[in-house]
């Protein structure tokens, strides 16, 4: 079976003239949503960057998708966790996308999450070249205007990982 971040990228990449917004929404609510959720184990940090960053370009809102949108998204969250306990973000391109991808899905992520991956990906950037340093610094932007707009979460470690850079 395809691993299911390659059919949200291609479905987000269609052009309207080719399938209008509204079916290729209710295309990633039926099949989509599910399939991803039985596979997230099998993504990889770039794959859960690209099926996050798909829900974005989608406006699929995973707080409203039920039954399924907030419990995949409580998967997403553990498998980012996971990979990031096995080192995943150091590579560069990786830990970009994903902040990119988490910008992008507009998703409410939980407060510890988003410092777990600030203290994972601070101590990394120092030998990045300086194109990615700036490139995590705009999403790490983009990824502050949302969590100060969701929930109340406090975006200072955001923040400060914008003006680090």
């Amino acid at each position: 079976m395809r691993p299911p971040h390659q059919a949200w990228t291609k479905l987000a990449r269609l052009p309207d003239s080719e399938a209008p917004a509204a079916e290729r929404l209710a295309f990633a609510r039926k099949p989509l949503l599910g399939k991803t959720l039985a596979m997230v184990d099998e993504l990889d940090l770039r794959g859960v960057s690209n099926v996050l960053w798909a829900m974005g370009t989608l406006r699929l809102d995973l707080t409203k998708e039920e039954p399924l949108g907030s419990y995949l998204a409580d998967q997403l969250e553990g498998r980012i966790r996971q990979l990031v306990a096995g080192g995943a973000l150091e590579v560069q391109l990786d830990a970009t996308q994903l902040w990119f991808g988490l910008a992008f899905s507009k998703y409410p992520w939980s407060r510890g999450l988003v410092v777990e991956l600030l203290e994972g990906t601070l101590p990394n950037m120092g030998t990045w070249n300086d194109f990615a340093v700036a490139d995590v610094s705009c999403k790490a932007k983009a990824r502050m205007y949302c969590t100060t707009h969701m929930r109340g979460h406090s975006a200072g470690h955001l923040l400060a990982m914008a003006v680090w850079c």
